[in-house]
């Protein structure tokens, strides 16, 4: 399959980014289960997986910018944004904040990631590019992740007591983070028939309903 030039290095941008949110969501996972692991042991179990899946997912879609642009590297972005919500969740884990951990990776980064991921699957899916059932593996995998986050955040707020105003201060702030890295892509988007309002949209629609309606 042949992309034009533009295109190729538009799509390997978003890919770029997509991989480096992996990555960050593996080390983040791991960090998580070694927190857990005394006091929680299957949820630790949980995080270990996710973290090995999510190095899988890094893997995956570094083959797949490779791919798609072999020569097109140094075109490729950098993400500030992503770095800092990298070295907040690092900190969060490190402190004992696990509830905004949670929020930060198994919420927002997999929203995030999801997202994304159903756009270029839908890409793939029109111009007949195979690998369907990987693609089917990855997305299923992200959606579980998600899963999870949604039930464990609940009961991290409940474990740390933590006020409902916080949670929503803390979720403006990562929402304002992934908006940040989204608008870092600018000039992707036109490539997936879609805006960067309509991405974002969607990563406040993986927070749980009544964030939702508070943030």
């Amino acid at each position: 399959m042949h992309f034009a030039p533009d295109e190729a290095i538009q799509i390997a941008r978003m890919l770029q980014v997509l991989k480096r949110g992996e990555e960050v969501a593996a080390d983040c996972a791991r960090l998580q289960a070694q927190l857990k692991a005394e006091s929680s042991p299957k949820v630790a179990k949980f995080l270990r997986s996710q973290s090995r899946q999510e190095m899988f997912h890094a893997r995956t879609i570094q083959a797949g910018m490779l791919w798609v642009a072999p020569k097109a590297r140094r075109n490729l972005v950098h993400s500030p944004a992503m770095e800092t919500l990298y070295r907040r969740c690092v900190q969060a884990v490190q402190d004992g904040r696990y509830a905004e951990s949670v929020l930060a990776v198994q919420i927002v980064l997999e929203g995030m990631g999801e997202t994304v991921l159903r756009a270029i699957d839908s890409q793939m899916e029109q111009r007949r590019l195979g690998l369907k059932k990987l693609r089917h593996i990855i997305v299923h995998q992200e959606v579980a992740h998600h899963t999870f986050g949604l039930r464990e955040l609940d009961r991290a707020i409940a474990d740390e007591g933590l006020e409902a105003t916080d949670v929503v201060r803390l979720s403006q702030e990562y929402l304002h983070l992934s908006e940040q890295i989204f608008a870092e892509l600018d000039g992707v988007f036109d490539y997936f028939g879609a805006s960067q309002q309509q991405f974002q949209a969607s990563v406040q629609g993986a927070l749980p309903g009544w964030l939702q309606a508070a943030v």
